[in-house]
């Protein structure tokens, strides 16, 4: 799994690895090696990765919103809060999420070192 590919601070560094593994998955029977890369669409990572059918997850589709409120909702049962409460902050935080994953886990890092302090409260997570 190469995350984030398209973020890296040298390009010529990251063009290097993507010319390798596409190179050298071309040598690789079908089936005996699987590989992962998150990249935001850019020009260059796509032209290298020409021939292979990108997997993509749109922050808006409705499945990926399900799947975050599903993850907010299950996390937020861990924190005493009750059932409005709850309700009420997964709500929020789905809503400024957007669809992203990574925005509710800094949160819920954020609200994990709260909660070791002192009891969450609604105000906690509108704040964030």
């Amino acid at each position: 799994m190469i995350d984030a590919l398209d973020e890296t601070f040298d390009r010529e560094e990251a063009s290097s690895i993507v010319n390798v593994l596409v190179r050298n998955l071309k040598t690789i029977p079908d089936g005996c090696l699987s590989i992962a890369v998150s990249s935001r669409p850019e020009v260059d990572i796509l032209t290298a990765f020409n021939g292979y059918v990108p997997l993509k997850i749109e922050c808006e589709e409705k499945s990926n919103k399900e799947d975050l409120g599903k993850f907010i909702e299950a996390r937020l049962k861990g924190y005493g809060m009750d059932e409005k409460c709850q309700k009420e902050a997964a709500r929020i935080l789905q809503e400024k999420a957007a669809g992203m994953f990574l925005y509710a886990k800094y949160v819920f890092e954020q609200l994990d070192a709260k909660a070791k302090e002192e009891q969450l409260v609604l105000g906690d997570i509108k704040g964030l």
